[in-house]
């Protein structure tokens, strides 16, 4: 994540928007975790792979999503979320007589 487009911003005091500092957003993890919250052993790395995943379903273009997430190169966002591309075009694949069906017209 970079500084430009950061995943995890601070609300709780100024500089209100910045990019919270990886150590930071550690800290609160752990808070969170002492408190029982979310499954065993999850980390603030989990949020990356999420947000990825939902802005690929979203339909954000990959090199989007590469350089939000600071890839040097797109194809590693495909080799590590190229899956939900994968299932979005199972499920149109699944979803094609409903699309067929809006193309015939009335019945004759």
């Amino acid at each position: 994540m970079t500084d430009q487009a950061p995943l995890l911003v601070n609300l709780d005091r100024p500089p209100l928007l910045h990019a919270l500092r990886p150590g930071t957003v550690y800290d609160k993890v752990t808070v969170l975790r002492g408190r029982g919250a979310g499954p065993a052993g999850w980390t603030p790395h989990w949020f990356r792979h999420t947000h990825a995943t939902a802005l690929l379903l979203g339909g954000t273009a990959d090199w989007v999503v590469s350089r939000r997430l600071g890839h040097a190169h797109v194809q590693t966002t495909l080799d590590l979320y190229g899956w939900v591309r994968e299932d979005e075009a199972l499920r149109a694949a699944a979803n094609w007589p409903a699309y067929a069906t809006a193309w015939q017209g009335p019945a004759r």
